[in-house]
């Protein structure tokens, strides 16, 4: 706690120096200013729907619908930030209209031609966990989330930062091609935003380590075909701990300690979003863990995050979710046909230089023997065989590719991206000529789509 309050009180110091504006700045607009302490949970929030008489699907992607202002908290205490949240239209992933909200900090001083879209590690599947509700002083799901969203307009001082709640107001979670297109049309709504105060020309860098590297990820390889208006500003496109093919995530991650937990919280939001019913293919135990993993948030209340909240699911295997015949996810059609549509890569190529970080060290229990047999290492619950396949891929395609592994658990490379990702910012906005190691890139594992094996195939 005392950590917590000096780390508080410091943030709180460096803002008042960088002359941080106060939410109560007028913008002319009409937009509304949250009250402090009256923030409602998002869904009983108004603000987190569309009321207009125009249907939605006669609405422009990227179209505002709703602005109004609030200050940046940290775990409820409010900073002096002025954050302008927009609620934008979207799209789904079945293609049907949606709505979402990003969450817009304006540096000081007139308008700003570099935008970064953040995409955080909210990793969630109740609507409490969204960064726009914990930014406007509602419920905080983790000190791991604050700090990620305390630290961005600390460190980006001078850019303009977006972070959307890219999972949309459905959280559909790990649901990539829809998680990277409501990235892209935050971006759209942020530019369209006067209170966002961007120039018409602004550049824009996005970046995410995680969950967030799956919205940055799909963002970026669907740009030049989802959103061209959006593709031909964007100069930097950095990702960290990357989920670039699920299968072999779920076998790399089956029985861990930690990590396994993921798998319930995973499947939850893929049912969500692709609409499919795995009722008839799960264990009363995948029933009980995927029911319970209905409304959570990947980070605990506690500085142990990830392992507090999924304690209750750690070590369980696949198996354990599924009725016996089924024990393999390639065993389920509908489970094969939603994780090839999620594999990286598949949907499009970027045009944007990428940097990628993936760590090689296993889980954080000590768990440094990880070198699963068909899918190699990985930092405990990404795979870098993986990763390292998809930069590949687009290194042949032209795209240049800045690619490391760092001897870390998936927690401590989140540390090592994040510094690297602030050193090549500048460069990339200045337009430098970006850094490519495509040459070093060893090869990985195959990210071909997976075939479907008759259920109790061994």
């Amino acid at each position: 706690m005392r950590f917590r309050l000096r780390l508080v009180a410091a943030c709180v110091a460096a803002l008042s120096v960088f002359g941080m504006g106060s939410a109560a700045a007028a913008t002319g607009s009409g937009a509304r200013t949250v009250e402090q302490g009256k923030v409602p949970a998002p869904q009983d929030d108004p603000f987190y729907r569309y009321t207009g008489s125009k249907p939605l699907s006669e609405i422009a992607p990227g179209t505002v619908l709703k602005t109004r202002l609030t200050q940046m908290h940290f775990e409820k205490i409010p900073l002096p930030v002025q954050v302008v949240q927009l609620l934008y239209r979207t799209t789904d992933t079945q293609g049907r209209v949606d709505v979402a909200a990003t969450s817009v900090f304006k540096p000081s001083g007139g308008r700003s031609d570099k935008l970064v879209s953040y995409q955080s590690a909210y990793d969630a599947l109740s609507p409490n966990c969204q960064p726009s509700y914990a930014i406007a002083g509602g419920f905080d799901p983790g000190f791991i989330a604050s700090a990620e969203t305390m630290l961005i307009p600390l460190l980006l001082h001078g850019y303009t930062v977006a972070i959307p709640d890219f999972e949309g107001t459905k959280l559909h979670y790990t649901a990539g091609p829809e998680n990277g297109k409501m990235v892209l049309d935050g971006i759209r709504a942020a530019q369209h935003s006067a209170d966002a105060g961007l120039t018409e020309d602004a550049k824009v860098a996005i970046g995410g380590y995680s969950g967030g590297a799956i919205g940055t990820e799909w963002a970026a390889e669907q740009a030049p075909q989802y959103a061209p208006d959006v593709d031909r500003r964007l100069v930097l496109a950095s990702l960290g701990g990357v989920f670039a093919d699920p299968v072999h995530n779920i076998h790399y991650v089956d029985g861990s300690l930690v990590w396994a937990g993921v798998m319930p919280m995973a499947f939850a939001g893929l049912s969500r979003a692709y609409g499919i019913n795995l009722d008839k293919y799960l264990s009363p135990l995948g029933k009980d863990l995927i029911a319970k993993a209905q409304n959570s948030c990947i980070a605990g209340a506690t500085l142990n995050g990830v392992a507090a909240s999924l304690k209750k699911f750690s070590t369980i295997k696949f198996a354990d979710l599924v009725k016996p015949q089924y024990a393999k996810p390639e065993s389920i059609p509908e489970v094969v046909s939603t994780l090839n549509d999620l594999i990286m890569g598949s949907h499009g190529t970027p045009t944007v230089p990428m940097l990628f970080q993936q760590g090689l060290a296993g889980e954080v229990d000590g768990t440094f023997d990880n070198n699963k047999p068909g899918i190699g290492r990985g930092d405990g619950v990404m795979v870098a065989g993986d990763v390292r396949s998809l930069a590949r891929k687009y290194c042949a395609a032209g795209v240049p590719v800045d690619y490391k592994e760092q001897p870390l658990e998936h927690g401590g490379t989140a540390g090592t991206w994040a510094l690297d990702t602030m050193t090549r910012l500048p460069e990339a906005f200045r337009g430098d000529r970006p850094k490519n190691t495509c040459a070093s890139i060893k090869p990985g594992n195959s990210l071909d789509p997976i075939a479907f094996e008759r259920p109790g195939a061994r």
